[in-house]
């Protein structure tokens, strides 16, 4: 009965996005994804790869803030080969990542797998923050998009119509959540002064400037990689980075609902949004299928590579220590 408790949410979520991807698509056929693939230009989507990685490296750099006053003192390497494992496993299973890298240090340091989840859950609060200044800001200066959007997803779906089922799904959620909380109070006490150890390393970072610098430059790298997408598809070309800007934020909500890689629910954000962007019905869906397809692929790439590399790394950093052990 505990596994199935452990599979069955996971499934549900894969059900409901590959439902809502069979609804996004269910006027695409081959022939026309076939021809559309004319109007790709590859160069422009390798392009967005050096930003990826470029992200990553900057998640790891902001992550060693956080870690560095629990005592951590490796280099950034794990981390990075970590943090390509992290989007690897979330598209799989969505925010199994996160449990992933912190095994990962926890292996290699010796930190307390718990603190270092502080670490993980203080990083996302500030992701959470930073995005939430991004999005009231763009809110206030375009008010009238939003009211659209919200009102047309996904594709063809009216939204006040779920808005009752939302609310009930979300009381069912609470209530679960109360009685599982019940069950774990004693073993959250047990664990709760360790992971807020590893939250409070966000106020013993020492350098408070350069984390906030590297929040919002992760968040800037992202939107910058859409204008590359939306040049490597002809129909979306002539798209400028305030239409970016705009499909990050609608794209982040996406990526909010845990559905394995986004799919379905990224492909409907992402499509009604370039409707209101003024991209006819078919080449908005096939864009949201390119680029989504491309940065899965890239996400794989990379962390498999970060798999096969992490070993390499943390024996050459245990080699050092060997050579170093005679003259201590």
């Amino acid at each position: 009965m505990k596994p199935l408790k452990k599979v069955l949410p996971p499934l549900l979520f894969l059900l409901l996005g590959t439902l809502l991807f069979a609804f996004v698509y269910k006027h695409t056929g081959v022939r026309q994804l076939s021809e559309s693939l004319s109007a790709l230009h590859p160069c422009w989507l390798l392009m967005t790869v050096p930003l990826t990685i470029a992200a990553v490296v900057i998640r790891a750099l902001r992550w060693r803030l956080l870690l560095r006053p629990l005592g951590y003192h490796g280099g950034v390497w794990p981390l990075i080969l970590g943090v390509f494992q992290l989007y690897l496993a979330n598209l799989f299973v969505p925010r199994s990542g996160e449990l992933l890298r912190c095994g990962i240090v926890t292996r290699y340091s010796g930190i307390p797998f718990v603190t270092i989840a502080g670490t993980v859950a203080a990083e996302r609060a500030s992701d959470l923050a930073a995005f939430i200044v991004i999005f009231a800001g763009t809110l206030i200066w375009q008010r009238s998009f939003f009211l659209h959007l919200f009102t047309r997803l996904p594709v063809g779906i009216n939204i006040p119509y779920l808005i009752p089922c939302i609310i009930v799904v979300i009381c069912i959620i609470a209530v679960v959540a109360v009685l599982r909380f019940r069950q774990l109070r004693n073993s959250i006490r047990a664990v709760a002064q360790r992971f807020s150890d590893g939250f409070a390393s966000l106020l013993k970072t020492g350098a408070p400037v350069r984390f906030i610098m590297y929040t919002f430059a992760i968040q800037c790298i992202w939107t910058a990689t859409l204008p590359l997408l939306f040049h490597a598809f002809d129909p979306t070309a002539h798209l400028t980075c305030k239409h970016a800007l705009l499909l990050y934020i609608s794209g982040t909500f996406a990526v909010l609902i845990p559905v394995q890689a986004g799919i379905g629910v990224w492909h409907g954000f992402a499509t009604a949004t370039l409707l209101m962007f003024g991209i006819d019905d078919q080449n908005s869906r096939l864009f949201a299928l390119f680029t989504h397809s491309f940065t899965c692929t890239v996400n794989i790439v990379l962390g498999i590579m970060g798999y096969l590399l992490l070993p390499t790394v943390n024996l050459r950093k245990n080699d050092a220590r060997h050579l170093k052990s005679p003259t201590e």
